[in-house]
């Protein structure tokens, strides 16, 4: 925040994704940072780019063979759902003040390449490619993750419940999930080189709580299954 706003004194006491969210709106409606954008700002462009930090009022869907990117050190914040569809990658650090839907088709191989936080589920239909050692995906949702097909890559999730049974699926990583948890039949790998100086480039705080069935809020840092 300093870096990039060190104009703005940033409010700290938020207890939802939804009050980020209309945070970030006003520091966009009032040009504050932020760009305020129509869900056709996106849509339309040949490679649907968001060139700063854009707070997008609306539902968005990428057409197939289409990525979504966000370059470094900017940040994507949608007001609706977002759906991407075959062929398709996400790159970068985005919000989605709604639910996340990667849909795909036979032989098609969908990914994502940065950080998600979705106020809502997340679902895939086909195989998803998850980030690298030296940039692994986080994906947090206020909902349930379900990966219906492979999934491969590292990656760490915090949900309430996590669904990812397919055999062929190998992840690399961190699953943190308040209710229940479906993994892999060979389970998560972890990971033993996680860089935590890049954490703030990634967009994701040391350390985050969470609140399930069970009163008791939950600590974890990023490695499986290791909690505070």
């Amino acid at each position: 925040m300093e870096t990039n706003f060190p104009w703005i004194t940033p409010q700290t006491e938020f207890t939802t994704l939804n009050s980020i969210a209309t945070y970030i709106k006003n520091l966009a409606l009032n040009h504050n940072g932020f760009e305020y954008k129509d869900d056709s700002d996106l849509e339309t462009q040949y490679d649907p780019t968001a060139w700063w930090h854009w707070y997008v009022n609306g539902s968005v869907t990428i057409p197939k063979n289409k990525n979504l990117t966000v370059p470094d050190n900017r940040l994507l914040v949608i007001q609706g759902n977002l759906v991407m569809n075959d062929n398709s990658i996400i790159t970068g650090n985005v919000f989605v003040n709604g639910s996340l839907t990667i849909n795909g088709k036979v032989n098609t191989v969908q990914s994502i390449r940065g950080t998600l936080y979705v106020d809502g589920n997340v679902t895939t239909s086909r195989p998803l490619s998850l980030g690298t050692e030296d940039r692994p995906t986080f994906i947090f949702a206020t909902g349930n993750i379900s990966f219906s097909s492979s999934v491969t890559g590292v990656g760490y999730f915090l949900c309430q419940d996590f669904t990812a049974t397919k055999s062929s699926a190998d992840i690399t990583g961190g699953v943190y999930a308040a209710d229940v948890a479906k993994l892999p039949p060979d389970g998560i790998i972890a990971q033993e080189n996680l860089d935590e100086t890049e954490f703030y480039t990634y967009a994701i705080p040391e350390i985050l709580s969470i609140e399930g069935g069970n009163p008791e809020v939950i600590e974890f840092i990023y490695t499986f299954p290791k909690l505070n």
